[in-house]
Parts: C-alpha cells; sequence; structure tokens
C-alpha cells in the first residue's frame, strides 16, 4: 500500500490539540451537569474560555506536544503530553484558589470540571498519537 512520504504539518498537530482540549471542555460540563448545565455555568464557561485556550496554548508551546511526528510516537512523547496536561490542569486550580480567596469569592471552572477535562483531554491526545501510530505501522508492514 502507498504511504504518504510527507509528514502532517505541526499546525495542524497544534490545532487538532487545542480542539481536543476544547472538546474535552464541553464534554466535562455535559458530564458534569448531566447534559443540562446551568446557564450560570454557562457564563462562567465563556468568560474563563479565553484564559483557558491561553494556558492550554502556552503549555503547547513550552512541551512542544504537537512537533513530535505522529507516526513515531514514541513514550516520551506520551510522557510530555502528560507533563503538558497536567500542569495546564494546575494552573486551573490555582487560578480557581487565586479568585476564590481574592477577588469575588467564585471559581472559574468546578474542579470536577478540571477533573474530567483533564482525563478527557489526556486520553484522546494519546489514544489518537497511538491509533494512528498502530494504523501506519499496520499498513507499512501488515501481517498475512
Amino acid at each position: 500500500m502507498l504511504l504518504p512520504n510527507k509528514n502532517t504539518p505541526r499546525w495542524i498537530i497544534f490545532l487538532f490539540d487545542l480542539f481536543v482540549c476544547v472538546a474535552s471542555l464541553v464534554v466535562a460540563y455535559l458530564f458534569r451537569f448531566e447534559f443540562h448545565p446551568p446557564a450560570s455555568e454557562i457564563e462562567l464557561a465563556v468568560e474563563f474560555l479565553p484564559i483557558f485556550l491561553l494556558i492550554r496554548v502556552i503549555g503547547m508551546f513550552i512541551g512542544k506536544t504537537f512537533a513530535g511526528i505522529i507516526r513515531y510516537t514514541s513514550t516520551q512523547d506520551t510522557q510530555r503530553i502528560f507533563l503538558v496536561v497536567l500542569g495546564g490542569s494546575i494552573v486551573f486550580v490555582a487560578l480557581n484558589f487565586i479568585r476564590f480567596q481574592f477577588f469575588d469569592g467564585k471559581y472559574f471552572l468546578p474542579f470536577s470540571i478540571i477533573g474530567i477535562e483533564f482525563l478527557t483531554t489526556l486520553f484522546v491526545m494519546i489514544s489518537v498519537r497511538i491509533g494512528i501510530k498502530w494504523a501506519y505501522m499496520e499498513l507499512k508492514s501488515p501481517t498475512k
């Protein structure tokens, strides 16, 4: 079977990872509030979305999660993704405490949302990379 020689551009991987983060946040809200999030929570989420995206983008650039060639994904890439997603989630928790203690007594995100988003983002980002690597290896040298 003929496989592409070129690697996927890094910006596509970056945008995909960012999409996964946002989709994971939406899924987290839906799961947490049994598919009926209150309007007040949606307002807080929309208010926090630019900060959420900024933290995830900074983490991706610092950790270079998009820099690896996906069909050659290794445990090093998995570890990097884990550390970047964990670091961003720790920043979210810290921002929650800072806002609650020093500003208006509200959280940016419920802690359960942070946990669900962390697990979902981590699972999807790693699973997709491993799935692509597996598919590439199968297509490159199929077993008979």
